[in-house]
């Protein structure tokens, strides 16, 4: 059944803050737990005690929009000083345990490059958060790869990721990345925009089992913005569609399903359809996996615009 989302969110200032700070919020949660890892193999958390403490008040000041900003441009300098500490554990860990340390390690470093990448946006973005730019087709999806190619990076062999249906294993995630420009090659939408595709691309892989699909579909008209996330994962009870763009809402059947995650990806993805006029609407049922689709106007660039085709790989 699809259901449009029309419903009023009713958000606080904190909460309109965190939902701006997602995408930090959740590499940060990612970082805390390979720093926990790495205490659990030292064999006494109080070694990254400082770290992790580092880290929590990191998270939990994202709520502080000011705090925030100034620790993000000081985001190399903390990334230096987290991965120095964890390397001086290195004649405390196990002789059987050292590869495991060590790709803790080196998972910390890809994190780490995401959380650089986001800190460049979110601060070029501070001061006009509903800027429009123009994002090649190639920076869009080669994006996407690289932070899904990080997630599957942390699961230590949990399951992996590909991009095309080639050589795909059954413990396998196919994200599937189709991007329809006007012109073919460019899309101007707003930045911020970016975050949404990232959030329900992840939802997606999130609530799907290993071996599942995931599609996202974005289509430029020269009308409006239309993106199509599509999984057959878990699916949402039909009566539960609805509420499911509610601050820290989860549908039930997640159940004991250990997720990592804040919980409001759907809910910054419909805040920010609101913001730029658009539509949500939610397909789902559970067993049948979920449709999410959000259209917004779109917004013709003038003639003198910044094109983004930077990607993770600088």
């Amino acid at each position: 059944m699809e259901i449009e989302i029309a419903k009023t969110l009713e958000l606080d200032e904190a909460q309109e803050r965190l939902l701006s700070m997602h995408s930090v919020y959740n590499v940060l949660t990612v970082i805390l737990n390979q720093v926990s890892q790495v205490g659990a193999l030292a064999g006494d958390f109080r070694l990254i005690a400082p770290v992790a403490e580092v880290l929590q008040e990191l998270r939990q000041g994202l709520a502080d929009n000011a705090a925030t900003l100034t620790q993000l441009r000081r985001v190399r300098e903390i990334r230096a000083a987290i991965v120095g500490t964890l390397a001086t554990l290195a004649p405390v860990i196990p002789a059987a345990q050292v590869d495991r340390y060590q790709r803790h390690l080196d998972n910390l470093e890809s994190v780490f490059n995401i959380v650089e990448v986001r800190a460049v946006e979110l601060l070029e973005r501070a001061d006009d958060p509903q800027r429009w730019e123009v994002f090649t087709v190639e920076r869009l999806a080669t994006n996407l790869r690289h932070v899904f190619a990080a997630i599957a990076q942390n699961s230590f062999g949990r399951y992996r990721v590909v991009f095309s249906a080639e050589g795909r294993a059954p413990d396998t995630y196919l994200m599937d990345f189709q991007f329809e420009a006007l012109d073919g090659r460019r899309i101007h939408m707003p930045s911020v925009f970016e975050d949404v595709i990232r959030d329900l691309a992840a939802n997606g892989r999130k609530y799907s089992d290993p071996g599942r699909t995931v599609t996202v579909r974005m289509v430029e008209t020269e009308a409006t913005l239309r993106l199509e996330v599509t999984d057959d994962g878990w699916g949402i009870p039909e009566a539960e569609i609805a509420d499911v763009v509610d601050f820290g809402r989860r549908a039930s059947n997640v159940g004991d399903r250990e997720q990592p995650g804040a919980g409001f990806g759907l809910t910054k993805a419909y805040a920010v359809t609101r913001i730029f006029g658009g539509r949500m609407w939610i397909r789902s049922a559970p067993g049948e996996g979920t449709r999410v689709t959000v259209e917004i106007p779109r917004r013709a660039p003038t003639t003198k615009y910044r094109v983004r085709s930077s990607t993770l790989d600088g």
